[in-house]
């Protein structure tokens, strides 16, 4: 909006000592801030030579320009719409709701006297902050101000914070001893690739089955075959395979009974018919 433009284009004229300059100095000062239209603008506005050389006068002109523009029911209706956004710092949204409401004239129009503006932000601030149980609370406390609303929702704020990182640190914790975790995986599958055989949770060899750790080369279970699998370097009572082989037992049986008898019932239709040559 280029009407907050030009109120802060006066802070910078106070600030940079440009009000001390030549009034044109400020006038061309204040086009260049304003923008390329800004030219066009003046032009338009048609004002007499002599006020377009007055600092005062050009502002004022623009003033009204851009004060005649401004929808009064918009501004408010933004502003009563405006909630607090997720993740969005409560220092943030309190700024926003301040900014908004200059724009909403919050004001009686019998006197002109009272300003409602910490009023219509102490509103929208306990009703559009994203914590609805501090919003519930805040609604139920008598006399509350401005100032101490900002205080409470402040200090919640840095609550969920504080508590936030305790959570993030157990989180931490619980990573840690899954990485754990994982390197001991890892390093028992980097001993049975390495020929050494790794104890169980009982103890005990998972290639012989006796309770002493050793190494490959020391183990009884060495270049001996199992009789459940057919495969070397381990017992039967440790094998991990014999289920597998009892099921390709049983496949193989059946097959056998299957094969003899199909050929019983051959050789029984070729006594019964019997060929000629």
């Amino acid at each position: 909006n280029e009407l907050y433009k030009m109120s802060g284009f006066g802070m910078f004229r106070n600030v940079t000592g440009l009000s001390a300059k030549p009034e044109e100095q400020q006038i061309s000062m204040l086009l260049y801030c304003m923008g390329s239209e800004a030219e066009e603008l003046l032009t338009s506005l048609g004002m007499p030579e002599a006020q377009r050389s007055s600092y005062d006068v050009v502002l004022k002109r623009f003033n009204e320009y851009f004060s005649t523009k401004k929808n009064i029911f918009y501004h408010r209706a933004l502003f009563l719409q405006r909630n607090q956004l997720e993740e969005e710092k409560v220092d943030l949204y309190i700024n926003e709701l301040y900014k908004m409401s200059d724009r909403c004239e919050w004001a009686c129009r019998k006197c002109q006297s009272r300003d409602y503006n910490d009023d219509m932000i102490l509103l929208k601030l306990v009703t559009g902050i994203s914590d609805r149980n501090l919003s519930k609370n805040l609604q139920l406390q008598e006399g509350l101000t401005l100032s101490k609303a900002v205080q409470l929702v402040r200090q919640s704020e840095t609550l969920q914070d504080q508590v936030k990182q305790l959570e993030g640190g157990s989180s931490s914790s619980e990573l840690m001893e899954a990485r754990q975790q994982s390197w001991k995986k890892s390093r028992a599958t980097e001993q049975q690739l390495s020929g050494k055989a790794i104890p169980t949770s009982t103890g005990s060899c998972t290639r012989c089955g006796y309770h002493k750790a050793h190494s490959l080369e020391r183990c009884p279970a060495r270049n001996g075959t199992c009789y459940n699998c057919g495969l070397k370097n381990h017992f039967s009572k440790v094998c991990k395979n014999s289920r597998k082989v009892q099921e390709l037992d049983q496949e193989r049986e059946n097959s056998q009974l299957t094969c003899v008898s199909m050929t019983q019932n051959v050789e029984s239709v070729s006594n019964s018919n019997p060929f000629y040559v």
